[in-house]
């Protein structure tokens, strides 16, 4: 059975629900992928006023709508950390930037890779 696919919690501000960084399954998704798991460069998520550490009382969890309030301002491609669960495809980069994903292979490859069995 494949769990990659997971709800990590709810937006702090609105209440949606967010999905984890292991992978987006585009079928249980909904059509805008506004609720795709992400990372924030550490700069910019201390721009929304919360923990850069994980929280377990208050989980640290803001959908990419709310994010974008809180700093005031749209996310930029820079804004991103540079990894996989960002760019991979269906992912948070070609819900913002369509057509300006150039490392949705790699990302793809890179997901696949951490889920596959290790050979013993």
């Amino acid at each position: 059975m494949d769990t990659r696919y997971y709800i990590q919690g709810n937006c702090l501000d609105c209440g949606c629900e967010v999905w984890g960084d292991g992978g987006i399954d585009p079928r249980k998704l909904p059509s805008d992928h506004k609720f795709s798991g992400y990372l924030l460069e550490d700069s910019v998520w201390e721009e929304t006023g919360l923990s850069l550490g994980f929280n377990l009382v208050t989980p640290q969890i803001l959908c990419i709508e709310c994010a974008q309030i809180r700093i005031g301002r749209e996310l930029t491609l820079d804004d991103f950390k540079d990894m996989a669960m960002n760019f991979q495809s269906n992912g948070v980069i070609d819900y913002l930037f369509p057509g300006q994903n150039d490392r949705r292979e790699w990302a793809d490859e890179e997901i696949r890779l951490a889920f596959e069995p290790g050979e013993s």
